[in-house]
């Protein structure tokens, strides 16, 4: 779900006219306090849910026609509005989403997805099909995975704090928007090479523990979800431990951040045998060295190997 604010804020003359000779009373210091606290504690929720899951998949031949639906409830007590539309979807290891406009992609199959309606009115705990068809090109030339994203965004509502100074109106208000994000997602059959990567690795102390990070980035054509272990090895090659690190999606030119939990180890240097399981016939192996002496303390993550 992809959640997005638009705030617009009033407070009337809390900063004085001059901002950068500001004078203020404790009174007003605390107020100000408490309303920009209000932008980050204040609960967004929103009304229309989507009640079949954000990730539609197909295994799809060129040529052929394919049909889904994403149902949406509107679970509150009052009529809801929403608009329907398309965008792309990529992200990558530092926590960025991006939304490019539909066919910014190159793997993109935003051109191949139509849908109806592009603008609902649910009453209070009503239902709605939002059904979409996918007519996938008859191009023998078309491997691997193809994506998009539909999106459901519920019209716009006001929020305002219930603050008042001097018996004046509220001096806060939000722009209350909350969309959520469809992946409609097109595997051409069994093609598309599977391929990916470790780009960036290194080990760090967290909270008097070790962790091994590592992005792990998607450089073929096929979409993976793999599941990464560790298994761990002294210096005599015994084995002395087996860790996970989560498992994620990664589309085609896509990574993500996976994270390795090495508990309290001594300060040692091991031999590690790291395992991207796709849970299929495909499983990625890689043998790395770990010096757990040299861990940095907690920070953004530096180039450490690019193969």
């Amino acid at each position: 779900m992809k959640i997005k604010r638009k705030k617009e804020i009033k407070m009337e003359r809390l900063f004085g006219v001059d901002i950068i000779s500001l004078k203020l009373k404790i009174s007003e210091i605390l107020l100000v306090y408490f309303l920009f606290a209000l932008l980050f504690v204040m609960p967004l929720h929103g009304a229309i849910a989507v009640l079949n899951g954000l990730t539609h998949e197909f295994k799809v031949t060129p040529g052929q026609t394919y049909e889904g639906v994403i149902l949406l409830k509107n679970t509150g007590e009052k009529p809801e509005k929403a608009r329907i539309y398309q965008t792309d979807y990529s992200f990558n290891a530092q926590g960025q989403k991006f939304f490019p406009p539909p066919g910014s992609n190159s793997r993109s199959n935003s051109g191949w997805i139509s849908f109806y309606p592009s603008l609902i009115d649910l009453p209070p705990q009503a239902t709605q099909e939002v059904k979409f068809k996918i007519i996938v090109p008859d191009d023998l030339s078309l491997k691997g995975t193809y994506w998009s994203m539909i999106m459901v965004e519920q019209t716009p509502t006001l929020v305002q704090s219930a603050i008042a100074r001097g018996g004046k109106e509220p001096s806060l208000s939000l722009n209350q928007v909350v969309r959520y994000g469809i992946q409609i997602v097109t595997h051409i059959g069994e093609t598309g090479e599977r391929k990916i990567r470790i780009v960036n690795s290194r080990i760090v102390h967290q909270d008097g523990k070790s962790k091994l990070q590592l992005v792990v980035e998607n450089v073929g054509e096929r979409c993976l979800v793999p599941d990464l272990s560790l298994q761990l090895f002294n210096q005599q090659g015994e084995q002395i431990g087996q860790f996970a690190g989560g498992r994620w999606r990664l589309y085609p030119q896509t990574s993500a951040l996976y994270q390795v939990d090495l508990g309290t180890l001594p300060e040692n240097k091991y031999k590690a045998l790291i395992l991207l399981d796709n849970h299929d016939d495909h499983v990625f192996a890689a043998q790395v060295n770990l010096n757990l002496s040299s861990a940095e303390p907690n920070g953004s993550l530096s180039r450490r190997n690019g193969k």
